[in-house]
C-alpha cells in the first residue's frame, strides 16, 4: 500500500493518472472514475489531493476538447456517412435539434452528472459544430465540479476505498487462481486422455 501512495504522487502516477483520464475522456471505457477516486484516497494531504484535482482537471478539459476537435475536423466525412442510413439521419437530426436547444445544459451536465454520455456529447458538440467558446465554458464549469466531487469521495472516505480497493484486488488475485488452476486442471486431462488412447 505504501508504494501505491508513493506512486499516487509520484510524477510517474500523476502521468498514469493524466493519460487515464484522458483516455476515458475521448470514451475509451477505462473506468477514469475509479482511478480518480482511488488517486483521491491514496492523497496523504490536501495538498496532495489538490495536485490529483489538477491533474484531473487538465486530463478531463483536454480530453473533451480533443474529441470535440476530432469530431468537428472530420464532421463533413462523418455526416456523408450517417446520411447513407435513414435510421441514423432521423436521430442525428433529433440530437442536433436537442443540441441547439440545450447545448450548453447538456454539455454542462454530462461533465459530471452524466458521466457516461460525456465524450458522446463532445462527439455531437464537434460533429454539429457548436460554437467552440460556449463549448469550453460548458466544459470548464462541468469538469470543474467533476474534479471537485469525485477525487473528495475518494480522500474522505479513505477507510472505506481502501478497503474497497483491497478487496477487489484480493478478488482479481483469487480469479486469476481459479483461472490458473482451470487451465492445469484441463491440461492434464488432456495427458491423461492421450496416456489412455
Amino acid at each position: 500500500m505504501i508504494d501505491l501512495i508513493a506512486l499516487s504522487t509520484s510524477a510517474q502516477g500523476l502521468l498514469i493518472l493524466f493519460l487515464w483520464v484522458y483516455s476515458s475522456s475521448l470514451g475509451i471505457p477505462l473506468g477514469a472514475l475509479f482511478a480518480i477516486m482511488s488517486f483521491g484516497a491514496l492523497a496523504s494531504t490536501p495538498q496532495e489531493l489538490g495536485i490529483v484535482m489538477v491533474t484531473v482537471f487538465l486530463a478531463t478539459v483536454l480530453g473533451d476538447l480533443t474529441a470535440y476537435g476530432l469530431a468537428r475536423y472530420f464532421s463533413g466525412r462523418i455526416m456523408k456517412k450517417i446520411k447513407t442510413y435513414r435510421f441514423m439521419e432521423k436521430n442525428e437530426a433529433l440530437a442536433r435539434k436537442m443540441l441547439e436547444r440545450y447545448e450548453i445544459k447538456i454539455i454542462f451536465f454530462t461533465r459530471f452528472a452524466l458521466t457516461g454520455l460525456c465524450s458522446i456529447v463532445s462527439y455531437l458538440s464537434g460533429l454539429q459544430k457548436i460554437n467552440k467558446k460556449k463549448f469550453l465554458l460548458a466544459v470548464i464549469l462541468g469538469e470543474g465540479i467533476y474534479t471537485i466531487i469525485y477525487p473528495l469521495i475518494g480522500f474522505f472516505f479513505k477507510e472505506t476505498w481502501n478497503e474497497l480497493i483491497q478487496i477487489i484486488s484480493n478478488g482479481f488475485i483469487i480469479i486469476a487462481l481459479i483461472l490458473l488452476a482451470g487451465i492445469i486442471i484441463k491440461k492434464r486431462l488432456k495427458a491423461r486422455k492421450k496416456q489412455v488412447a
